[in-house]
């Protein structure tokens, strides 16, 4: 399937989707590190 982008008002939230995701998954690889380090 191929996405054509017709407009940037499209894009922008992807975009915004995408770093809220990476924020997510930095948080909960922080907090695995910190349950990491306690349960070490």
């Amino acid at each position: 399937m191929i996405v054509t982008v017709k407009s940037i008002d499209r894009v922008i939230p992807l975009l915004s989707r995408i770093t809220v995701d990476s924020v997510l998954i930095s948080e909960l690889l922080t907090e695995n590190a910190i349950i990491f380090e306690l349960t070490r």
